[in-house]
């Protein structure tokens, strides 16, 4: 399990490239009560339809909130909602909070809730989380251009309600209710960072400054009615690598470091101010198109790698070779093993084939030092075990995600973040009609698994389906799973009430400044 921060950015990310930052580093104020972290990218426009990055979440999920938002204690938490119910298998009401208002304290309308959901289905908007919605009545009719935005199956009978169609059944619609594309839109106008002042927000937080290039600074929203009223204010400084990010927070600059090089985890793992936490995932390396015929090949590269190793490398909790989801959504996990003999006999059987040259192994530049150290030591250990060279091949993020869209590489690491905490959400990566199977799965056995899940109520059922169709994946060799993952964090002490859920997302609704607890070494 790639316990480290590592490629915290799995999805399509919609911007120009950014500036370096050149931020001098001045000497740390006593009395700096604000809170900070680092985005990679700086957001050059504040739809959060328009992304799918994780570290996008950070920002938006906190100017932003739908009818819920997500906690791993508490579960589902009702935001714009006080409650949502099901009506019947193919119907739900959702009840509005009437207390929801924007940051200039007008009241969130049940119309300005359903501005959003047609945003999100418009195909012009090119959302990448579109899918969110496509069993709502006349989504997929929508994104196809056959029918207009207007016509989805979502509206107000009242005007503290929303009722919602389906023209098949969604078991998991509430929990994508909370996802950071699924907001209200008080209109349709594209906000340019230019055009702050007019950004009305319904979060805890609103922008207060922008300094392109450098840092945004954000501001409690006085309208916003749960967590702390008392929030401290939180800048967001623009950082394209781990380095730069690391010098910020010795120097005081960030007061959040969102991911720590394995490297250093021995270095801090006994201070005050390291944390690692558990997120739901599946990364994996993937076997591209000139691959899938090459079944024993596949299975010797997947045998061939010594997974403890790998771990020791990464100090991870978990170990690579297994999936990436957290092991309580299956009834038991399987993994490959380390198995030298069995890759060597399986490698040989494919070399009396016609043997392919020339392998690349591309993964993101995203990813930083962690992942490329990562990428370099299983090469050497095809090299080593097999005899079996490859090419890597780091490639910018926004080059690579269409590289995989289009013409995936021989072999490829991806970082799969999950829009809600079930395994149905990591299976339906690699569906026949997923977006993002690079892996180009068509399995009649793993959709009928899919299929059945997406129907079963029974916890224990849900759980045997899960492992059943990991199985799939792991026993037919089509990826090789890379762990459950853990993000090590550096952060001061003295901030608290601050949460990062499962899926990744930052929630600063309950933020804290303690003066009273002991600063950060």
């Amino acid at each position: 399990m790639l316990k480290i921060a590592v490629h915290l950015f799995s999805a399509l990310i919609i911007s120009s490239p950014l500036l370096v930052v050149s931020i001098p580093l001045k000497a740390k104020q006593k009395a700096d009560t604000s809170f900070s972290f680092h985005l990679m990218q700086e957001p050059h426009k504040l739809d959060p339809a328009l992304y799918r990055s994780s570290a996008s979440s950070y920002f938006f999920s906190n100017i932003h909130r739908g009818l819920y938002r997500y906690d791993n204690e508490r579960g589902l938490i009702p935001e714009g909602a006080k409650s949502c119910n099901w009506i019947n298998p193919k119907k739900l009401l959702c009840r509005l909070n009437s207390n929801i208002r924007w940051s200039d304290g007008k009241s969130v309308t049940a119309e300005e809730y359903i501005r959003g959901f047609h945003h999100l289905i418009n195909p012009e908007t090119i959302a990448p989380r579109a899918n969110l919605l496509f069993r709502l009545k006349n989504a997929k009719e929508i994104y196809t251009k056959k029918l207009a935005p207007g016509q989805l199956g979502v509206s107000s009978p009242q005007s503290d309600q929303l009722i919602f169609e389906f023209a098949e059944k969604d078991r998991e619609f509430i929990h994508k209710l909370s996802s950071n594309a699924i907001i209200p839109r008080r209109n349709l106008k594209t906000i340019q960072t230019k055009d702050l002042k007019t950004l009305p927000v319904n979060g805890p937080y609103r922008v207060k400054n922008w300094v392109p290039g450098q840092k945004l600074t954000l501001e409690a929203n006085p309208y916003y009615p749960f967590g702390n009223k008392n929030r401290p204010n939180v800048d967001v400084y623009f950082i394209e690598d781990d380095k730069t990010a690391l010098r910020f927070y010795k120097s005081g600059k960030l007061k959040f470091l969102r991911r720590l090089p394995s490297g250093l985890i021995d270095t801090y793992k006994k201070s005050p101010e390291f944390l690692q936490l558990p997120v739901a995932r599946f990364d994996y390396i993937g076997f591209g198109p000139r691959l899938m015929n090459r079944p024993q090949l596949r299975k010797a590269m997947s045998l061939a790698l010594n997974y403890q190793e790998l771990k020791d490398l990464y100090s991870a909790l978990g170990r690579p070779g297994c999936p990436s989801i957290p092991a309580r959504y299956m009834d038991k996990v399987p993994c490959h093993k380390f198995q030298l003999k069995a890759a060597k006999e399986a490698f040989a059987q494919y070399k009396k084939g016609t043997s392919l040259k020339g392998l690349k192994f591309g993964f993101s530049k995203m990813g930083g030092e962690d992942v490329r150290r990562g990428m370099e030591w299983i090469q050497d250990q095809w090299l080593k075990n097999l005899g079996l060279k490859t090419i890597l091949d780091p490639t910018e993020q926004g080059v690579y995600l269409y590289q995989l869209a289009n013409s995936p590489p021989d072999l490829f690491r991806k970082g799969v973040g999950l829009d809600r905490p079930t395994c149905l959400a990591a299976l339906e990566t690699f569906s026949k009609k997923g977006s993002e199977n690079f892996i180009r799965l068509n399995n009649e056995d793993y959709e009928e698994i899919i299929s059945k899940l997406d129907l079963e109520r029974s916890s224990k059922k849900q759980k045997k389906l899960c492992r059943q169709a990991v199985e799939i994946l792991i026993d037919n060799h089509l990826l090789i799973p890379m762990g459950e993952i853990h993000f090590s964090l550096l952060v001061d002490p003295r901030f608290t009430g601050w949460k990062l859920n499962e899926m990744n997302q930052l929630d600063l609704t309950d933020l804290r400044f303690d003066p009273t607890k002991k600063e950060k070494p």
